[in-house]
């Protein structure tokens, strides 16, 4: 389940069923408009991937801006 914001238009809650792949990889491409709830296991793959990316990207090193 993913909770978009909460500004109009993304006020819907979504369910989806598919695979916990495509799940993450799907919050991934809309990860500015929605939040992953459930299940525990999608969001912490996504949490991992987002803090990887952060790294990949050097997110808050001021010398990569």
């Amino acid at each position: 389940m993913c909770k978009p914001r909460r500004r109009p238009p993304y006020d819907d809650i979504v369910k989806v069923e598919c695979s916990p792949f495509a799940m993450t990889h799907w919050a991934l491409q809309y990860c500015d408009r929605v939040e992953v709830m459930e299940p525990e296991s999608v969001r912490n793959d996504v949490i991992t991937k987002i803090r990887n990316l952060n790294v990949k990207y050097r997110v808050g090193d001021e010398e990569s801006v």
